[in-house]
């Protein structure tokens, strides 16, 4: 389990039927694969953002990042306004305070927050599916 009711390896359609109902606008951030008659083993990433998406009764932007059909990372960033309420929240779900200097293993997920100028967020990354991506970089690049 990533994040609510996304879970590790979910395929992009799975994904996209469990939020259908909650959410009017899907936003391709990337959609990118190999050529057709590239001989390597596939490599397709396929980045979305969902705006005004709610987690832990907070609005926010998700993004959702697929490896191969397959659901890699989900990263939340709370609406300004609402990051304090939506941290409290989150640590009071994990049963932990999560902390810039902090992250958590959960199996194979790697939970952890970070930040830029513009906003906060909180990331949720398959490790296996992270350390696959990695290995074809390395080996077919």
């Amino acid at each position: 389990m990533l994040m609510g009711n996304f879970y590790s390896y979910q395929s992009i359609s799975d994904f996209e039927k469990e939020i259908r109902y909650s959410c009017d606008t899907i936003t391709i951030l990337e959609n990118s694969k190999l050529a057709d008659d590239d001989k390597r083993p596939p490599f397709t990433i396929y980045t979305i953002s969902i705006p005004h998406f709610k987690h832990l009764g907070c609005g926010g932007e998700l993004h959702a990042s697929f490896f191969n059909n397959r659901l890699q990372l989900l990263s939340f960033r709370p609406e300004h306004l609402e990051e304090e309420k939506y941290f409290k929240n989150i640590n009071k779900e994990l049963n932990m305070n999560l902390t810039y200097e902090k992250q958590i293993l959960f199996d194979h997920v790697r939970i952890f927050k970070w930040a830029s100028l513009n906003f906060s967020a909180i990331d949720w990354i398959d490790m296996r599916l992270q350390k696959e991506q990695n290995d074809w970089i390395e080996k077919y690049s």
